[in-house]
């Protein structure tokens, strides 16, 4: 029995349209990764995200207590524009953001110091959060935290 190429149009048009979607993903994918420099911070522009942090937890390991320590928050700016981090709130007067208010230029990325004493008690867990303030109105805060 010979099967001629009409015998399933429908079977035949769904596989080009399959191909042709694997295609403009992966062209739309690599558009992306050379706009912003990594598929991650590409799906995150395509969710809505505008101002991404690298590690939105994190994770200070054991601390001693009263001791004091200082780390960062990597903030990447997914726009085309500048984005002015204006101000903080923290979740204790133990923590002090430094060096704000700042600008992330367009596509960039900014580590943002954080200080930290850790509680005086050793039975109390260091852990707490951050909401930085920002300009950018699809992105007017972004709350993150950090354990210890």
């Amino acid at each position: 029995m010979k099967l001629s190429s009409s015998a399933h149009p429908v079977r035949g048009g769904l596989v080009i349209a399959l191909a042709l979607s694997i295609v403009l993903l992966g062209g739309s994918a690599g558009i992306g990764v050379h706009r912003f420099g990594s598929l991650s911070h590409t799906l995150a522009y395509a969710r809505g995200v505008r101002l991404l942090a690298d590690e939105p937890t994190m994770d200070l390991g054991p601390m001693e207590a009263g001791s004091r320590m200082t780390f960062a928050f990597r903030l990447t700016n997914l726009t085309g524009r500048p984005i002015k981090l204006i101000g903080a709130q923290t979740s204790c007067s133990c923590m002090v953001v430094d060096d704000l208010p700042t600008t992330i230029p367009p596509l960039q990325s900014r580590a943002i110091p954080v200080g930290i004493e850790a509680p005086s008690q050793a039975d109390m867990p260091a852990s707490g959060s951050v909401r930085f303030f920002t300009d950018e109105p699809d992105a007017l805060e972004l709350a993150l935290g950090y354990t210890g």
